[in-house]
């Protein structure tokens, strides 16, 4: 099971728009730029915009807390990005107990919210506010473009009538955002417009804890761009290579985003079990255990027992997203591949094996690796998480008027 998105390859109506171009998708506020709601508010539908608001970075700031929540950990992280170089000012990471989170539904929102407000209670923190993110697969994304003539409401009913012909049984079971982007590039007579939806049920429950734990969710984002972000970071590392690819392996997917020239050309999301994967690897006690490969050194080989683990569980997955991607791409060429997500931090011998499969270069990520580290940061642990930190680091990067 995959969704899969890619600029030149659509499924049905979701397609994709980088944030790169013109528009950071930071999701939700209570002032959209550009577009008044009075008119939409008084129908007493919901919108994504009800909560925050797409921006752009210009004339904003950011005083905000990546928050991610999986089923064995909750990742708080907050960097001040106002100067040079930048500066990971907090950073928690925290088992929770099995079964509160399955997957990405939350199954005991007291719980969860309690743990989250104990945290917080205990940061000194002097904001509350919260980035979230949702997956990519969750959301539709699309672009349309109307006449330049418009007025701001008129852009608005447009929108709603394109919403209403995507997914005309669930308009009101939905939440929707959209900005106006710029001229379209092919007709200047006509203005660009992002569009984004997921079901209320989706976002809902972590809303819920949100509120229950005194935090306020300023930003809503998906995934793919929290991790653009996180990876136009770690790009800047390795200014001479053209071609710089992301492999996010995490708990419950594995995700391959392309940058091509510093540009986001490509993303896929592939289904596995990764729970499962960690379990056996914490179990094989042949792995090796390198925490990082240094940049021109050779990479070692990894054990059997540990290289049948891997293959056996990952291996087709591995196998499905670097062959989806030269059969969409075939001119482009990856030129490194930065290994992220749960698993890299997890699995000693998991950079090997990619290397062995894929045959490319692979750098664990560290996002951190020219930022300043707080006193009060554990630097010890932020390093070692370093690679499943992207996803949190890209939230945390998020920027609110």
């Amino acid at each position: 099971m995959y969704a899969e998105t890619d600029t030149n390859h659509l499924h049905g109506a979701m397609d994709w728009y980088s944030a790169k171009e013109g528009c950071l998708l930071a999701g939700i506020t209570r002032k959209s730029i550009q577009l008044s709601i009075s008119e939409w508010l008084l129908t007493g539908k919901q919108r994504f915009s009800e909560l925050f608001a797409i921006q752009t970075q210009a004339a904003s700031h950011n005083n905000i807390l990546g928050l991610v929540i999986n089923p064995q950990y909750i990742k708080l992280l907050k960097i001040k990005s106002a100067n040079e170089p930048q500066e990971v000012e907090y950073f928690k990471m925290i088992s929770i107990p099995e079964g509160l989170v399955v997957h990405t539904e939350i199954k005991n929102s007291t719980a969860l919210a309690e743990i989250l407000r104990n945290v917080i209670s205990e940061s000194g923190l002097d904001t509350k506010d919260i980035a979230l993110t949702i997956p990519r697969s969750s959301a539709i994304v699309k672009h349309i473009t109307v006449d330049k003539r418009l007025h701001a409401d008129e852009v608005e009913s447009r929108v709603w009538v394109e919403a209403n012909r995507l997914f005309p049984n669930l308009i009101n079971d939905i939440y929707l955002d959209f900005a106006v982007i710029g001229p379209s590039s092919e007709d200047s007579s006509q203005n660009e417009v992002l569009i984004v939806a997921c079901r209320k049920e989706q976002l809902k429950p972590y809303l819920e804890v949100m509120r229950m734990a005194g935090l306020t969710v300023k930003v809503v984002d998906i995934n793919y761009y929290a991790f653009e972000r996180a990876m136009s970071i770690v790009v800047k590392q390795v200014p001479k290579l053209k071609t710089i690819a992301m492999l996010n392996i995490s708990y419950r997917l594995i995700d391959l985003l392309v940058m091509h020239e510093g540009k986001l050309i490509y993303t896929h999301e592939v289904g596995y079990d990764g729970l499962n994967l960690v379990k056996l690897a914490r179990t094989e006690a042949d792995f090796i255990n390198p925490d990082r490969v240094p940049e021109g050194e050779s990479i070692p080989e990894i054990e059997q027992g540990s290289y049948e683990i891997l293959k056996n569980v990952l291996g087709s997955h591995l196998k499905h997203a670097m062959q989806f991607f030269y059969s969409s791409k075939p001119n482009v060429r990856i030129d490194r591949i930065i290994l992220a997500g749960d698993c890299a931090s997890e699995i000693p011998g998991l950079p090997e094996y990619v290397y062995k499969e894929v045959g490319k270069t692979v750098t664990l990520a560290d996002p951190f690796k020219n930022m300043r580290v707080g006193n009060n940061v554990d630097k010890n642990k932020l390093m070692h998480y370093a690679p499943s930190l992207m996803l949190c680091c890209g939230l945390a990067l998020s920027r609110t008027t």
